[in-house]
């Protein structure tokens, strides 16, 4: 199913959670289905980098949530994940990778500190 002028155009989504979907049989699933079912119309395929940003919210609500403990992914290992769905059967140029990361490699001064502080030490 080629697409034109005419087709709609798909942005596709894909969060990447470690220990979920973060994965390199799901990825190349994903991009097989996408080259074999949506030839043509995908002009984006965004993979967003897991954020725990709602775990307080969580917390607060006082619901369990699975990936409380799940780490931010790496800048490498965003960069890597987007290579395996590159070389997926999607064209290349549609594969997008999004979203904060944390350093490949932690700055000894940051080591001990919580989330919140390790946010404000970074982007302050």
């Amino acid at each position: 199913m080629a697409g034109n002028a005419s087709s709609p155009r798909l942005w596709i989504r894909t969060p990447l959670i470690p220990g979920a979907t973060a994965s390199r049989e799901n990825l190349e699933g994903l991009g097989a289905w996408i080259a074999a079912h949506l030839d043509g119309l995908v002009e984006r395929w965004e993979l967003c980098a897991f954020n725990n940003l709602c775990r307080d919210k969580y917390r607060r609500l006082g619901m369990e949530w699975q990936f409380t403990t799940a780490p931010l992914l790496t800048g490498g290992e965003l960069s890597r994940w987007a290579e395996i769905a590159r070389e997926s059967g999607v064209p290349p140029e549609i594969v997008i990778a999004t979203g904060a990361t944390r350093p490949d490699e932690m700055p000894a001064s940051m080591e001990g500190m919580n989330d919140q502080d390790k946010a404000g030490h970074v982007l302050g």
